[in-house]
């Protein structure tokens, strides 16, 4: 990882290249596409596409006499190519959409007269092609429904912002999103941020101007954004370095995190982009960019690895140091530093798998949760019923059950938090409590008894729930001093 790649494959000269994926699978299928323009023939578009080892090449589109080519964006519906493309003379230029069948299809998208830099988007949701581009240091977009071959001209979009460049579009999860970079104050010209605008699929009309992604003392530019959750973008930092930098939106918070610098070089890192794959137990983000102060360039790669699927009701809060019990979670948040300060959230259900236990033990387990919704929870361990609650909302519960010592034998257990009636979801804190069978003790006893993934121990209160006076039950090995912190609700 950081590392140059060391294998490359020629395609031929060319510039300003796209790489899209193919929609189709299976034999004979294309792997990757990509379209470019070569300096030679820049009336022409080029594509190539990897199949079984091998790339395809093709011509894919050759403008008239006197007309020039230049930044393609590129989409795959199945495995059509759909293009958007500046395409311009001495006189005009506008954003050109092409698709290929048998024969390539092409037109200008309406009032896109002056534009350039044009990024696209299909919407499978709404059969739409989404092209937006900049003109005039503005925004614009527009939509063509393939259903009824119209197109819907949107207009501006970046509002009032100032010198707007380098637009980018992302659609996800029925969300079309454009990102560019813009001036938050006219008269420092030198301080772009990267802002982004949200349109319903199918094209409604824009969600409004969202507040910069995050904002920065330095320059922010050529920004990318995959998944609604993930963006990168440069940052140039003084007159002699640029970086790669990195955030990611946490839905917990409503913020974006601050940036991580993926690149971390002396050397100038420029030009980002960025990919995802999700998991229903992890996300994947990888990055390519260029880099160095000179030419040759090399083209850097990393990844970054996030517990949980794509995060749309639960992120990681900040914090990366997931326990390594979880099995499978939706979400992770923390009102706090310490481990029992940070909890996992999912709609249906929790895992945790612990090992390397002493079958000469014997274990009590406590969950902890607050759930939303009404319902009935169970607590399952290796398939067998520990235990099960009537959920009201917004409630906060807590479950202590002993384990059979039949079920440690293998030294290991897996618990499983599962919804078993209603809408309930549940965020929840997992402990697991050892003890020695000693003749007179019944149970864990102390905070010296070690807690599996936790470096608090949960104490019994009574009365539950809490009214007035409180009473908190603990046990000591021998005289020492102790210290009982108590949490609201809220931290």
């Amino acid at each position: 990882l950081g590392n140059t790649w060391s294998r490359k494959m020629e395609l031929g000269e060319g510039y300003t290249p796209a790489i899209a994926l193919p929609t189709v699978v299976g034999p004979g299928a294309p792997e990757v596409g990509v379209v470019w323009i070569t300096q030679t023939d820049p009336d022409t578009l080029y594509e190539a596409r990897y199949i079984s080892g091998q790339w395809s090449k093709r011509q894919l589109y050759v403008t008239p006499q006197g007309w020039s080519l230049e930044t393609p964006s590129l989409v795959y519906k199945g495995n059509i190519p759909h293009i958007a493309v500046r395409r311009y003379n001495m006189n005009y230029s506008s954003i050109y959409y092409i698709w290929y069948t048998s024969l390539p299809n092409y037109e200008e998208v309406p009032h896109s007269g002056g534009g350039a830099s044009p990024t696209c988007g299909y919407d499978f949701s709404s059969r739409t092609f989404n092209v937006a581009w900049e003109e005039n240091a503005e925004i614009h977009y527009a939509y063509k429904n393939l259903s009824t071959n119209q197109w819907t001209y949107q207009g501006k979009i970046s509002s009032t912002l100032a010198d707007c460049h380098h637009p980018s579009m992302d659609i996800a999860g029925q969300k079309v999103r454009v990102l560019f970079e813009a001036l938050p104050d006219p008269n420092n010209p030198s301080n772009h941020d990267i802002y982004y605008v949200t349109l319903t699929s199918g094209g409604g009309l824009p969600l409004g101007i969202i507040p910069p992604i995050y904002p920065t003392p330095d320059d922010s530019r050529y920004a990318q954004m995959v998944g609604g959750n993930y963006v990168v973008w440069n940052e140039k930092l003084g007159e002699a370095n640029t970086e790669v930098y990195f955030s990611r939106y946490n839905s917990i918070t409503g913020r974006w995190t601050e940036p991580d610098n993926i690149s971390n070089s002396a050397e100038i890192s420029a030009y980002p982009h960025l990919a995802y794959r999700s998991t229903s137990t992890e996300t994947d983000v990888y990055f390519i960019w260029a880099e160095n102060d000179n030419p040759p360039f090399d083209v850097r790669f990393d990844e970054r690895a996030f517990i949980g699927p794509n995060p749309e009701f639960g992120v990681d809060a900040g914090l990366e140091e997931v326990s390594q019990f979880t099995v499978y979670r939706e979400g992770f948040g923390s009102y706090g530093v310490s481990p029992y300060e940070r909890y996992d959230c999912a709609l249906e259900r929790l895992i945790y798998r612990f090992r390397h236990l002493e079958p000469g033990y014997g274990y009590q387990v406590v969950m902890v949760g607050y759930y939303r919704g009404e319902g009935r929870l169970g607590l399952w361990v290796d398939g067998n019923l520990l235990g099960d609650m009537r959920v009201v909302g917004d409630s906060i519960l807590v479950l202590r059950a002993d384990i059979p010592s039949l079920l440690v034998e293998d030294s290991v257990l897996v618990f499983e938090v599962k919804r078993e009636q209603g809408p309930c979801a549940h965020l929840a804190l997992l402990l697991l409590c050892p003890y020695e069978y000693e003749e007179g003790y019944g149970g864990p006893q102390s905070q010296d008894d070690v807690i599996f993934g936790s470096s608090g121990i949960m104490l019994d209160v009574f009365p539950r729930p809490a009214d007035g006076v409180v009473g908190i039950r603990y046990g000591l090995s021998g005289m020492s001093l102790v210290r009982v912190e108590v949490y609201d609700v809220m931290g």
